[in-house]
């Protein structure tokens, strides 16, 4: 059996679009509604937090782990190298990523910040890929092939 975690959802502030963190403008112009603080502490604190627990917990239980929480970047929320989508999403170009949803438009609350339908294709590839090296627990998916790191 193989336990794993789950990918991170949001860029980190040096990857974040719509600097700088002023008014709106970070919202309406980039489209990130989040300051730069935060995004790093939900990536560096939270999500290296929750992932750390889930690999003691697989190690306890004797399986082995599969670090996803660097499987969606550069396609996270506010990252510079995707975009939002307008409503014609693309494998390419597009987030990977459910936005904050209010419950009106992009799906169901419970949805927010979880991986949408290309990041689901690309993680559902992954584990499949191949045999992984020794010793090898992180994976990386970019728009085309999966790799692992």
């Amino acid at each position: 059996m193989v336990g794993d975690d789950g990918p991170a959802c949001a860029a980190g502030a040096s990857t974040a679009q719509g600097n700088p963190e002023s008014g709106w403008s970070r919202l309406t112009t980039g489209g990130c509604p989040f300051w730069n603080r935060d995004l790093d502490w939900a990536g560096d604190s939270l999500v290296a937090q929750i992932s750390d627990s889930l690999r003691a917990v697989a190690a306890g239980r004797g399986l082995e782990f599969l670090g996803l929480r660097d499987t969606l970047q550069s396609r996270e929320v506010c990252a510079t190298a995707a975009s939002l989508s307008d409503g014609a999403p693309s494998p390419t170009t597009s987030e990977w990523t459910r936005f904050l949803v209010s419950g009106v438009g992009q799906g169901d609350l419970q949805e927010s910040f979880h991986p949408n339908a290309y990041a689901e294709r690309g993680l559902g590839r992954c584990p499949c890929s191949g045999p992984r090296r020794p010793g090898a627990s992180r994976v990386a998916i970019r728009p085309g092939s999966p790799t692992r790191r």
